[in-house]
């Protein structure tokens, strides 16, 4: 790394700091203020010195800003405007929070009442300000302690009880959709208030776009070996199980193109097959090989289990094959289970096979 980049490191981790100790007063002013806001009597000095005394303490962490951007001119460019916004709502809020101050409070409770609501209106707004610098920083890192495919729910970037409201929050999504390129490594769906981990190669997500030809290759390729070692009619003829498996498979594109039609409609999803077909095959390159496995399992069970007529060809056997693959999660979860039972009985009959006979004494 660059002396010039390790320096811009050290200056953010302090900014972050410095913002995390000004969400902490704030958050602790809150606290101290929520009791007051329906008071029918001025309260005494003892009450109001911790209010003043954090009110000081947040003008102290305001003039610490300063330092961090001094120490990196690029930080100092990407981050000032929003510090600046940042210390005019702290001034706001000395100013509003110096009615509370014991020397110099109002006349009666009515005006104090309003003080302190005034006051905690500055403190909602110095809190939304330090959160513009803080929460792209939070979502960058934690999205990347994920894996990829694996979505980080906005919310969870924010402290426990400290995140704003669900339209804030949208907005934030938005506003961080637009900084193109520091997300790098997610893609933001606003509708559902979540964040898609994705590689931050461009090289990789491309090449995961392959996912869906090589598991079909590979899903092909197993079938024809099962095939040529298979001793029933049933599996032996390797055009037919390919055909079986041709089947299947068109039937559970149909179903994925059906549903990202009805998601598409309902504007309920912004990662559909269609719209953003790099980013949808890259995220699920690991469901999509687990549906490949499915119709594996499918056209096996089907073509060992189904009756001998309803293996003929013909339409009918097209759309029954067609419409398992339409629901192939279902069709395999099922023959999985008829397996997982018969397995029991199978293993029992290989351990006794490969027991030693028992010793009867004799030499």
């Amino acid at each position: 790394m660059s002396e010039c980049s390790a320096a811009y490191r050290l200056a953010r981790d302090e900014l972050i700091e410095c913002l995390s100790l000004i969400q902490l007063e704030i958050v602790e002013l809150r606290r101290l203020t929520a009791p007051l806001k329906d008071v029918q009597v001025i309260p005494d000095e003892a009450t109001l010195r911790p209010v003043a005394e954090a009110v000081t303490r947040l003008a102290t962490q305001r003039d610490a800003l300063a330092a961090p951007l001094a120490q990196s001119p690029t930080l100092g460019a990407i981050a000032a405007a929003a510090v600046e916004t940042l210390r005019r709502r702290i001034d706001a809020t000395r100013r509003d929070a110096a009615a509370l101050d014991p020397a110099s409070l109002p006349a009666d409770s009515a005006a104090f009442r309003a003080a302190v609501t005034l006051a905690r209106t500055r403190l909602d707004e110095a809190y939304d300000a330090s959160l513009e610098l803080t929460v792209p920083y939070q979502a960058r890192t934690l999205l990347s302690d994920r894996r990829v495919g694996k979505p980080l729910a906005f919310i969870d970037v924010f402290a426990r009880g400290q995140a704003p409201s669900a339209e804030r929050r949208t907005e934030m999504l938005q506003e961080l959709a637009l900084r193109a390129g520091y997300l790098n490594e997610g893609v933001i769906d606003v509708s559902r208030g979540i964040i898609w981990r994705r590689s931050g190669s461009a090289a990789i997500r491309l090449l995961s776009c392959l996912s869906p030809i090589v598991f079909a290759a590979v899903a092909a390729g197993l079938l024809l070996l099962i095939s040529d070692v298979a001793e029933t009619p049933r599996l032996d003829d390797r055009s037919v199980v390919f055909d079986s498996y041709v089947i299947v498979l068109l039937g559970t594109v149909a179903h994925l193109l059906v549903e990202n039609v009805k998601l598409s409609q309902a504007a309920d999803s912004p990662i559909l097959a269609i719209g953003d077909f790099v980013d949808w095959l890259h995220l699920r390159w690991a469901s999509i090989g687990a549906t490949f496995f499915a119709i594996v399992v499918a056209v096996i069970g089907l073509r060992l289990t189904l009756p001998e007529e309803s293996l003929k060809p013909g339409w009918q056997t097209t759309l029954l094959f067609f419409f398992a693959g339409y629901s192939v999660d279902s069709v395999a979860g099922i023959f999985l289970n008829r397996f997982g039972t018969a397995a029991p009985t199978a293993v029992g009959a290989v351990t006794a096979a490969i027991q030693p006979p028992p010793d009867n004494g004799t030499s």
